[in-house]
């Protein structure tokens, strides 16, 4: 939308779109609002790209109001669910319509997506910001080290079995 996709020269033209957690979440209502003024509204993509932003961003404004609560309230917490939901079948409807056309642009069915779907499930009783850190993501390196330390005189599959 932004780039013509048929420019050859276009990877040295513009720079790459990757960014560390906090910095996207951080730019999420400017890149929905680009996004929506430039976008085709008769485009099912680009819509689907609209709503995936906006769930982001307002699931991220649920969770930073509640950033000092161990648990979400649960009129928030349906909310959430809702959100993620909308997020998860928007990403599937993403991935399905670019691997017609043989690009990956989207995933879905990966750990973080899945990981999105239970800790919203789970936000009652346990705030997502309490246990994963949008900034450093540094949730795997501590899945790492409690896996580390479940595989201490143990086979691969009871490592996995008690991590679990």
């Amino acid at each position: 939308m932004f780039c013509d996709p048929n420019d050859k020269q276009r990877r040295k033209k513009y720079a790459p779109s990757k960014s560390k957690a906090a910095e996207t979440r951080a730019c999420l209502l400017a890149f929905a609002s680009i996004w929506k003024a430039k976008m085709d509204r008769t485009n099912d993509v680009h819509i689907s790209i609209l709503n995936r932003l906006k769930s982001s961003a307002a699931m991220d404004g649920i969770l930073e109001n509640n950033k000092d609560a161990w648990n979400v309230p649960v009129n928030d917490k349906q909310e959430l669910v809702a959100l993620a939901n909308r997020y998860a079948i928007c990403t599937a409807a993403l991935c399905n319509h670019f691997e017609k056309e043989t690009r990956k642009l989207f995933q879905s069915g990966t750990f973080k997506s899945n990981w999105l779907k239970h800790a919203v499930l789970m936000s009652d009783s346990l705030n997502p910001r309490h246990t994963w850190c949008f900034s450093g993501e540094s949730y795997m390196p501590v899945c790492k080290q409690l896996m580390f330390s479940c595989l201490k005189g143990r086979g691969a599959l009871a490592s996995i079995q008690k991590f679990m």
